[in-house]
């Protein structure tokens, strides 16, 4: 994973970058030294939070680029992980989109692998075993209602 980073600093104005998985802690780094390893886990509750929000009041989001005087922060979600990457405002962003999912493909196939050899190694259960229990009776399903579409009017969502 480590030389997945390291390539995305191939791309001109790309300072750094890092992988946190799913739950948000570090699980691999390409960052300057001035960035201490203490600052990943806020940034991975921020960033979970963040991507919360924003799945919460719009469609599903996996991607958020955050805009400073000269820097751009750019963090890209999977199911597996985030991948973030600080960069100058002059980085060339189509090529680092198209690095980056290629980036993404090759860091989700190492995590999956990982996670697999663990598994395999007997460091995780794969599957635990439980008394039988009754299932309580399932409740009524609420009757379905059809949602309105939402209108945009002037860059603003408006009720009827």
């Amino acid at each position: 994973m480590q030389n997945v980073l390291s390539a995305l600093k191939d791309i001109p104005g790309v300072v750094g970058s890092f992988v946190l998985n799913g739950r948000g802690a570090l699980a691999s780094s390409e960052m300057p030294a001035i960035y201490p390893a203490s600052i990943y886990p806020e940034i991975g509750r921020r960033l979970l939070s963040i991507h919360e929000a924003i799945d919460g009041q719009v469609q599903a989001s996996t991607e958020c680029v955050l805009k400073f005087d000269s820097y751009w922060f750019l963090a890209r979600r999977t199911a597996q992980c985030f991948l973030g990457i600080v960069t100058t405002d002059a980085v060339n962003y189509p090529a680092l989109r198209m690095a980056t999912n290629v980036a993404l493909k090759q860091i989700c196939d190492s995590l999956s692998a990982e996670t697999k050899s663990v598994e395999s190694a007997g460091g995780l259960p794969t599957q635990a075993v439980a008394a039988p229990v009754a299932a309580p009776a399932p409740a009524p399903a609420p009757p379905v209602v059809a949602a309105k579409p939402r209108r945009l009017w002037r860059g603003q969502y408006v009720e009827d």
